[in-house]
């Protein structure tokens, strides 16, 4: 059994709400490493595993994919502490705190609307707008929930003011987790990563920019901001985001449309990134 490394960092958002640029900042640390998502984290980490179970199953699914160990990694790098980033964690706060007492976690919030946004152009899961506004506020409220228990070892950033102010809400998230500010957490575009450069990650491998940061005004119709916010529009508001559209009424039938529309549709883009596209991939190579 792989011995458990005390005081890990996890790291929740939503998908697209910048999870990968703050997984890029804090392993930028000199003495933190945070690993980019491990498949089935919550299958992984099932309630009724061992503690140690579950970090050996994270453990050989990290070698499997770098040779290393987590903590033969660490030590190649001159790490003393690491951590985890996944968005499927929202899915699993529960058990991953009662597997790992001494953790803390951190979660990132981003505007739903801009999130919405950069779901639809990445085209993971997400068919329309009601789908996408749905499943952000699904997620975003299992996340408060869990930091509204849990207080003492849950902080909240905002990824807009992270954008504006690296240094000072790195400064604050570091004092949460028991760590120096480092200046090397805001050039961390400098510093090596184990994450493979893709299509989706882009920004995460040069400096901030903060243009992207309201993309979601311009590239979306008034329509689908107008749906986005007939969903969560009381989530963005309690988050301190300002409505743009607020009021709009749905019908009950395209209601129904869209849910069946974002359910094939949906599961018909996952199928084309996880099996058609490395399939045609791999015959055009």
């Amino acid at each position: 059994m792989a011995a458990v490394p005390r005081s890990p960092i996890f790291v929740v958002g939503t998908q697209r709400s910048g999870t990968t640029l703050l997984c890029r900042m804090l392993s930028a640390h000199p003495n933190l490493f945070v690993i980019n998502e491990i498949d089935d984290i919550c299958e992984k980490c099932s309630l009724n595993k061992t503690p140690s179970e579950v970090f050996e199953s994270i453990d050989l699914e990290f070698k499997r994919r770098t040779k290393f160990s987590i903590e033969a990694y660490l030590e190649a790098h001159g790490k003393i502490r690491w951590g985890l980033k996944s968005p499927s964690l929202t899915f699993c706060l529960d058990a991953i705190k009662k597997h790992f007492p001494e953790s803390k976690f951190i979660f990132i919030v981003r505007d739903g609307r801009a999130v919405a946004n950069s779901y639809l152009k990445a085209g993971w899961g997400v068919a329309n707008m009601y789908g996408a506004g749905e499943r952000w506020k699904k997620e975003i409220e299992l996340q408060r929930v869990f930091w509204g228990k849990n207080p003492d070892i849950s902080c909240m950033l905002k990824y807009e003011e992270l954008l504006a102010n690296p240094s000072k809400e790195l400064t604050s998230l570091c004092s949460f987790i028991g760590e120096s500010f480092e200046e090397s957490m805001v050039k961390f575009y400098k510093e090596p990563s184990p994450i493979k450069k893709n299509a989706y990650n882009t920004n995460v491998f040069r400096p901030i920019d903060r243009s992207i940061e309201f993309k979601w005004k311009s590239e979306l119709s008034p329509h689908q901001i107008g749906v986005f916010e007939s969903i969560a529009g009381e989530q963005l508001k309690e988050l301190g985001y300002q409505l743009v559209h607020e009021g709009m009424k749905i019908p009950k039938m395209l209601k129904l449309w869209w849910r069946w529309h974002q359910k094939v549709a949906g599961e018909m883009q996952v199928q084309y990134h996880w099996r058609i596209k490395p399939l045609l991939q791999k015959v055009l190579n």
